[in-house]
Formats: structure tokens, C-alpha cells, sequence
């Protein structure tokens, strides 16, 4: 007669997934986050307004989402389960999403994900702005 917990246990694999899937935190529901999302947004462009008008507010917040959509588009992108974004009036934003054992680099990646599409946006602006051929010509002509 085989003693208890030696040999195959064919029931033993399910009753592990069992444990797995019990200890697993429950999905939010994205419904949650949309509303959570209007409602920080909400105070944070009531707060920003108070310093700088509406116009000033609405600029700071479209700033801070387009930096948090950076960490978010790079976590997306690595799998991270619920990311999402929250705006946090008075701090700034904050981006935060359960990751699939992230390493090094992909922790790097997300991180500097969030100044890269203001920089894009700068260097666009920029451009447009100050054609690279104008700059050119004034920098020749400023030589002769």
C-alpha cells in the first residue's frame, strides 16, 4: 500500500490550479476605471483652473495625460494586467497596472516611456516652428 503523497495523485493538479485560481485578485471591472478616470480628471482640471484659468488647467492636464499615456501605451505593451491611469489633482498622475514578472528592462522602458511623447511632441512642434533648412541657412549665413 503506497504511502499518502507518494506516486501520482491525479487529482493533485487540479486541486493546485484550484489554490492558483482562488489566491488570484479579482478583475476589476473597467467600468470602475473609466469612472474613476472622469472623476480625478474632474478635480484635477477644477484645481489646475484655479491657478491658471481654464485655458492653463486644460493644458496641464492634457500634459499629464499625454505623459501618463506613455507609461500606459508601454505597460500595455508588456502585458502589465489593469493598467490604468489615475489623475491625482495637486501631485500630478500616476499610471498603475499589476505586472507579468517585469524585468529590468521593461521596467526601464515603461519608465521612460512617459517624457517620450511630449519629447516627440516638442521636437514636432519644434520642427514645425523652426524648419531644420532655416536653421541651416541662418547658422551658413551667420558664418560668411
Amino acid at each position: 500500500m503506497p504511502s499518502p503523497g507518494i506516486g501520482p495523485d491525479p487529482g493533485r493538479a487540479a486541486r493546485i490550479v484550484e489554490l492558483l485560481q482562488s489566491q488570484a485578485p479579482e478583475p476589476v471591472q473597467p467600468s470602475n476605471h473609466t469612472g474613476t478616470f472622469l472623476i480625478s480628471a474632474a478635480l484635477f482640471l477644477g484645481l489646475a483652473s484655479r491657478g491658471g484659468g481654464l485655458l492653463g488647467g486644460a493644458l496641464l492636464l492634457l500634459a499629464v495625460l499625454l505623459h501618463e499615456l506613455g507609461h500606459y501605451a508601454a505597460m500595455r505593451a508588456f502585458g502589465y494586467r489593469s493598467a490604468r491611469i489615475l489623475l491625482l489633482p495637486l501631485f500630478g498622475g500616476a499610471t498603475i497596472g499589476a505586472p507579468q514578472r517585469p524585468d529590468a528592462f521593461q521596467r526601464a522602458v515603461v519608465a521612460l516611456a512617459g517624457p517620450a511623447p511630449s519629447v516627440l511632441l516638442g521636437a514636432a512642434l519644434a520642427y514645425a516652428a523652426f524648419p531644420l533648412h532655416s536653421v541651416a541657412q541662418t547658422m551658413l549665413a551667420q558664418t560668411n
